[in-house]
């Protein structure tokens, strides 16, 4: 993979070029490969969603087809959230960084390189939304200079 995903900042205010809506109306999710689909950032975040929530004590545990169906049905109202983390002083805060529609992130298997080359170091939290309803969240540590910091947005949610 070549390049990652325009920032919130860089896509707000941007023509769409080359998107999906660009003379078809084709989901963003419909041109990456099924193996990637059901490999990347975004899958993981839903699969720990559905093992760690889903009511498999009482219906039994999810068929891996019934998961992969609900998935490409919910993508197009997934939210990923990136966050940063800093500790300041015996608190742990974190920092709004970025939003993504999920299905832009549907590509990205190797987690820690995007963020690392898009974030720099630090430890970070991503949470998956639906619509406006939290799915779950994985964090990660990477090495480098926290280029992050300078990206820090105000939460309004």
């Amino acid at each position: 993979m070549n390049s990652y995903p325009a920032s919130g900042n860089e896509r707000k205010g941007e023509a769409s070029s080359g998107s999906a809506g660009e003379g078809n109306d084709a989901s963003p999710y419909e041109k990456t490969t099924p193996e990637n689909l059901f490999k990347g950032l975004v899958w993981n975040l839903y699969r720990e969603h559905i093992k760690s929530f889903s009511h498999a004590a009482v219906k039994g545990e999810t068929s891996a087809e019934e998961m992969k169906k609900t998935f490409v049905s919910i993508l197009p109202d997934c939210l990923v959230k990136i966050l940063g983390q800093e500790k300041v002083g015996m608190i742990v805060q974190f920092h709004h960084l970025d939003s993504y529609p999920a299905a832009e992130l549907v590509d990205i298997v190797q987690i820690q390189d995007f963020l690392q080359k898009k974030y720099g170091g630090g430890k970070f939290k991503i949470n998956l939304y639906h619509k406006m309803n939290f799915m779950s969240t994985k964090n990660y540590e990477t090495p480098g200079p926290f280029i992050w910091k300078s990206m820090i947005k105000e939460d309004l949610m």
